[in-house]
Order: structure tokens, then C-alpha cells, then sequence
């Protein structure tokens, strides 16, 4: 509590000044069933940081949280002051730099690192959202909160590492280019003449755009940039009456 209110204080402090920037990052990651893996946290700012508070969010039929493997930013008190584990894959982080001084992060700063179990099936995925529920998103330093910007990562277990996705009614290949920056395409084969949906969704499956096809052979769909409401991962399906195949494709 004494944490949250140092932190509180800063932002009263510092309420009309918010000129300074800071990202909190979690990873895209690509892992297999029943692995343990490290999901580093990361904080980039070129201030002095004297505290931060967030709150990170994932599937938890996906994830299993099992520790805090380490605690990077400089603290004299146990793990348990800094992390709150609340169940149901919510976990929430407050630190506070003891002298108030600050200390520098740099562009590219693992501030801690948490181990999962992977528990999802082939094909499953989670977003590790830096979400403001319960704890608000605060990066503060000495003098000023910061304007923070959020780069939630993706999870996905047992990603496919081949160019193509077969299937009885169509082969749904990888699309070019990958990750996308201006435009990519999207290329199947249907085997027979069939009606075939081409959707693409975001990772909390949202349906950002469907495209419908009705014919046989090699096919090609151009998705534009701009079709993306952002940058991040996103998962393109391709649907028959009698198939469906899903892939990942990364846009700028």
C-alpha cells in the first residue's frame, strides 16, 4: 500500500505534465505444447524512472503462471511487495526506485522476467496485455508522469513452421510479404470448385475483414496496410464447407 501510495503522489504531482514518453513492451513468441518458457518484460524510456505500476493479462487455459524467474530493477524487498498474482491469469506489478532519485532504463530494458507453463493445445494463443485493470498504467519520474505507450505480445503454441497448411479441400500457403508493410498477399489453391471465406481476425479474435471466393485452382487475395487498424499480429483463416486452415501473419 505504501508503494501505490508513493506512486499515487507522483501523479498528483505531476498531473499537468505528460510530455515525456515511455513503452512497455511484452514479446511475440512462438512455442511448442507442454514447454516452460521466459517472457521477458521490457520498459523503454530515456528518463530516470522512479516508479511504474501496470497490470499484465493472458488466457489462463493457455498460460499457466508459475513465478517471477527474476526481478531486474533494484529492490532491497521480497518479490511479493513488487507482484500480485490475482488468479485467472491477472498479475499485477508496482515498484518504486527506494531513494527517489531514478534510475536510467534505456531503449531496450528487461525489467523482469516471468515462466509459464505452456498448457494450450496446437494452434492456441494468448495475448499478454499490459492492461490498466485492476492496477493503472503509471511510469513516473522524478518530476513528471510519463505518456506510455502499450506493445502487448502475442503467445501462440505449436505455430507452424512450414510455408503451407494443407487440407482435404484447399492448401493455404504463407502470405508475401511477411511482415507487412505496405501490402501482402494471400494465396490457396481450392482442389475443387467451392465456395471458400477468407477472414482475418486479431489476436482477441476479432473479425477485422472477410473476403468471399467462389471457383477452383490458385488463387490470390492483396490485403492493403491500411485494412489493419494497427501494427501487431494478426491470424488469417480460410473456410470451406468441409475445411479450415488458420495462419499468422505479422503486420507494421
Amino acid at each position: 500500500m505504501k508503494k501505490i501510495n508513493i506512486i499515487l503522489g507522483l501523479m498528483l504531482f505531476a498531473i499537468f505534465n505528460l510530455s515525456a514518453q515511455a513503452t512497455i513492451t511484452t514479446p511475440n513468441m512462438d512455442v511448442d505444447p507442454n514447454s516452460t518458457i521466459q517472457l521477458d518484460v521490457k520498459v523503454a524510456s530515456t528518463d530516470s524512472i522512479v516508479g511504474m505500476q501496470f497490470t499484465l493479462r493472458w488466457d489462463p487455459t493457455v498460460l499457466n503462471y508459475e513465478k517471477i524467474s527474476e526481478l531486474v530493477l533494484p529492490s532491497t524487498m521480497g518479490l511479493s511487495n513488487h507482484f500480485g498474482d490475482l488468479g485467472n491469469g491477472v498479475l499485477t506489478f508496482v515498484w518504486t526506485e527506494e531513494s527517489l532519485q531514478g534510475i536510467p532504463l534505456g531503449t531496450d530494458a528487461t525489467i523482469f522476467t516471468i515462466e509459464f507453463k505452456v498448457i494450450g493445445s496446437n494452434n492456441s494463443s494468448t495475448l499478454v496485455e499490459i492492461s490498466d485493470d485492476p492496477t493503472l498504467v503509471e511510469i513516473a519520474t522524478a518530476d513528471e508522469v510519463l505518456d506510455v505507450t502499450l506493445d502487448s505480445g502475442t503467445v501462440s503454441v505449436g505455430a507452424v513452421s512450414t510455408t503451407e497448411s494443407l487440407t482435404t479441400d484447399f492448401t493455404l500457403f504463407q502470405n508475401t510479404p511477411n511482415p507487412v508493410t505496405n501490402f501482402t498477399n494471400i494465396t490457396f489453391e481450392l482442389k475443387n470448385r467451392t465456395e471458400a471465406n477468407l477472414s482475418i481476425y486479431n489476436t482477441s479474435g476479432k473479425l477485422i475483414l472477410v473476403q468471399s471466393t467462389n471457383g477452383s485452382g490458385l488463387q490470390t487475395i492483396t490485403i492493403q496496410r491500411d485494412a489493419f487498424p494497427a501494427a501487431g499480429t494478426y491470424f488469417y483463416e480460410l473456410k470451406t464447407d468441409n475445411a479450415i486452415a488458420r495462419r499468422k501473419l505479422i503486420v507494421q
